[in-house]
């Protein structure tokens, strides 16, 4: 589904889980999540990834949002804050 289909269904998202192991620790992350303790580290990575990709011309697509923007997001701050990629 995509954004408009979700908002006109009513639906409402739920947020997304991943889980990982980190030298023998199951770690849980959810979407834009700040808890982790190396958080800060973590998303100096992704900025570093992000704008490399930007860099070599790779144009993040909003399609796969599935609600607005808030004030001060971009639609990249939006989609790499999955916790799939965090």
């Amino acid at each position: 589904f995509r954004s408009n289909q979700i908002e006109e269904l009513g639906v409402k998202v739920k947020v997304g889980l991943s889980w990982t192991e980190i030298k023998g620790h199951i770690v849980q992350l959810k979407a834009h999540d700040h808890s982790h303790p190396q958080s800060i580290e973590i998303y100096a990575k992704i900025d570093r990834l992000k704008s490399k990709a930007i860099e070599n011309g790779f144009i993040f697509d909003s399609s796969w949002m599935t609600r607005s923007l808030n004030e001060n997001e971009t639609i990249e701050s939006v989609l790499c804050g999955h916790s799939e990629l965090l």
